[in-house]
């Protein structure tokens, strides 16, 4: 089930409202470029929307109006991928050579989590010598993926896994796969799993589908491009970085993603795991950024005459979108402007704070009693009466020593709630009763000190001394139940001496291995399994 954040019916703060567009202003004016949208979504506090410029010459930009978003596409086909991913239509692990021919310079064994997360190590098209010359030669030319990858490619950057380059043809690459696998038009796909559900209605995939609407002209070196027809730029990118977009969507596309609405836990967790040959910058088709001690996720992109940046603030649960419609302007500056001016002018507390506490039992280490690693977990906020419907969702980081995450509901209204808590490889746990929850407050909930803090007593005695118990550990799939599938991925990844951030990692030690196999078999052979009202 997806619950969708959809367009915010909360009126934004009116001094903010200046404020912000005052940013904008200001520095689109001393920069000289032509047009910007953009947008702001604060949970509980509404959406800010503001524009500054032209689109072309006697034409002011408008909020409506569609721009591309370039590289920003990459998140959505990551997603896309995910999705499928969870219906079983494709596995990350997946080999090339299962949904698409071979090519010359692509290693077939290459798989497609290491197109997600550019580890294939395969050359990106957009640096071969000449490429750009040769897509604007005859900007009429509809290219196919085919014919990109066989006039473009050149040699590896490196074998596969070995190093993290950022590569377009992996994202070209995927969007073959993901039209082989769904046997359609990777647009309609992209239709069917995510805009359509979410209502964004004004994002697409270009090429693949006609334009209605209003397009902001694109610039290039002081000149409007937009009379010169870019079939052959956007065939060529295509799921690299042919969508286009308004501010609007794009951040409401972000509060729906980075707000655990969209992907299953387990998904969400792959996403959000920042590979180590990137410097733990670079997950599944995001970035993550850390501005003044805050993370944020995100991507920014360009195509010719758009530049684009996507921000979720992970504390404010803040998405921003910050659309150009012209090359040599750097987004993320302004995005990071816009973040600062919010954060100059904080708003009065709606939601909760919700401290929550827990012990992931595969993690824990009863020789030093605490957990080997600290990791992300998210709380569903759930109405109190069946069908226990998600009102609010919160993803948050368990400290390895005091067990406890700060997680910020910003759209809990007072009340009674179920508290459900889902680690990337546990059992989602349940509160034994409905919570009482206060806006505008900080609240707590533990699962560490008593079994009878979860619903049905699920919980697995941690240690001794001091008493503590945990959540249980080995739902790898997230199908709510530990047994033999379970255990055949762990086996599978432990075969490979799998080492790194896997869900397969039971015990958080960065490797798979027996030891991750002998909890899930433990618990498998108790029938562990979740627990709901």
């Amino acid at each position: 089930m997806i619950f969708v954040i959809s367009k915010s019916s909360f009126a934004f703060d009116s001094t903010l409202t200046s404020k912000l567009q005052f940013t904008i202003d200001s520095i689109r004016t001393s920069q000289n470029f032509k047009g910007v949208s953009a947008s702001v979504i604060i949970p509980g506090h509404g959406l800010w929307q503001g524009v500054s410029g032209v689109s072309h010459s006697g034409v002011n930009i408008t909020p409506g109006m569609y721009l591309g978003i370039g590289s920003n596409t990459k998140t959505f086909m990551s997603a896309l991928a995910l999705k499928l991913a969870e219906m079983n239509v494709i596995k990350l692990e997946d080999s090339l050579y299962k949904w698409i021919p071979r090519f010359v310079f692509v290693d077939s064994t290459i798989t497609i989590r290491q197109l997600l997360n550019h580890t294939s190590g395969i050359f990106s098209i957009s640096e071969k010598p000449g490429y750009a010359d040769s897509i604007l030669a005859n900007p009429n030319r509809h290219w196919t993926p085919e014919e990109i990858l066989n006039t473009f490619l050149s040699t590896p950057y490196f074998p596969k896994g070995q190093s993290f380059r950022y590569s377009n043809t992996n994202y070209i690459i995927l969007g073959m796969i993901i039209k082989s696998a769904a046997g359609e038009q990777v647009s309609a796909k992209l239709n069917e799993l995510i805009l359509d559900p979410l209502g964004l209605d004004d994002t697409f995939l270009a090429v693949e589908e006609i334009v209605q609407d209003t397009i902001a002209h694109p610039w290039a070196n002081g000149i409007d491009i937009n009379a010169t027809p870019r079939t052959s730029l956007l065939s060529a990118a295509w799921t690299a970085g042919a969508m286009y977009s308004n501010s609007e969507n794009t951040s409401r596309w972000y509060q729906n993603l980075f707000g655990g609405q969209f992907l299953a836990t387990s998904s969400m967790s792959q996403m959000l795991n920042f590979t180590p040959q990137s410097g733990f910058v670079y997950g599944l088709g995001v970035t993550r950024y850390v501005i003044n001690g805050r993370v944020l996720f995100g991507h920014s992109g360009d195509i010719r005459g758009y530049t684009s940046c996507m921000l979720f603030d992970t504390t404010l649960n803040m998405s921003i979108t910050v659309l150009v419609n012209q090359l040599g302007v750097n987004p993320v500056a302004i995005a990071v402007a816009l973040l600062n001016t919010v954060l100059r002018n904080p708003l009065p507390q709606i939601g909760v704070d919700l401290t929550l506490s827990a012990i992931i039992e595969g993690f824990y280490d009863n020789s030093y009693e605490k957990m080997r690693m600290s990791d992300t977990a998210t709380v569903f906020i759930r109405n109190s009466f069946f069908p226990y419907t998600i009102v609010d969702s919160s993803t948050a980081i368990l400290d390895s020593s005091t067990f406890s995450g700060l997680f910020r509901l910003q759209k809990v209204t007072s009340g009674n709630y179920y508290i459900t808590l889902k680690h990337r490889n546990s059992i989602e746990t349940w509160s034994k009763l409905p919570v009482n929850l206060t806006a505008g407050s900080a609240d707590q909930y533990e699962f560490v000190s008593n079994q009878s803090t979860a619903y049905g007593n699920n919980l697995a005695l941690a240690d001794n001394s001091p008493l503590r118990y945990s959540i249980y550990s080995g739902d790898v799939n997230g199908d709510a139940i530990v047994d033999a599938f379970d255990l055949s991925e762990i086996d599978n990844d432990a075969f490979i001496f799998a080492q790194g951030y896997f869900l397969t990692d039971i015990t958080g030690d960065n490797l798979v291995d027996a030891s991750d196999g002998s909890i899930a078999d433990n618990n498998a052979a108790n029938f562990v399994s979740v627990i709901r009202p």
